[in-house]
Parts: C-alpha cells; structure tokens; sequence
C-alpha cells in the first residue's frame, strides 16, 4: 500500500493551497476536481494492478496536478 502519512500529508497541504491561493475566477481546477481527479486515478490504478509504489507516485501527481493554476494562467479555462 502507499504511504497513508504521506498521501494525508499531501491532501492536506493541496486544500491548503486551494482555499488560500484559487482565484474566484477559476470554476474547474478546483479542489472538487482535483478529489475527483485523485479518486479516479485510485480506482483506476487498483483496477490495473500497478505497484505500491506506482499508485502512490500516481496518487501524488494526480494531487498536484493542477496546483499550477494557482499561480499563472489567466485564461486558461476559456480556452
């Protein structure tokens, strides 16, 4: 199994950062997305059958995996 500390550790610094930092502009890449995005990449990767280690690095990245766009890219939803 992943490592359950770090990925709650994770979870918690990404809200964080969302609640603190997400432009009101932004209506996609929120939070919401992001769990659903962190869900579906856990049901899919235990569906696959990868590694341990495999879902937790996948279950990192699918946590971060919008975290730019609270810094830069104004407009990107309207594209």
């Amino acid at each position: 199994m992943p490592d359950r500390e770090i990925l709650l550790n994770i979870e918690s610094y990404v809200k964080e950062l969302f609640r603190t930092k997400l432009n009101s502009e932004v209506l996609y890449h929120n939070i919401r997305h992001t769990v659903e995005v962190v869900e579906a990449s856990n049901e899919i990767g235990l569906a696959e059958n990868i590694t341990a280690s495999d879902l937790e690095i996948l279950l990192i990245a699918s946590w971060f995996h919008d975290t730019g766009h609270l810094h830069c890219c104004a407009g990107h939803e309207a594209q």
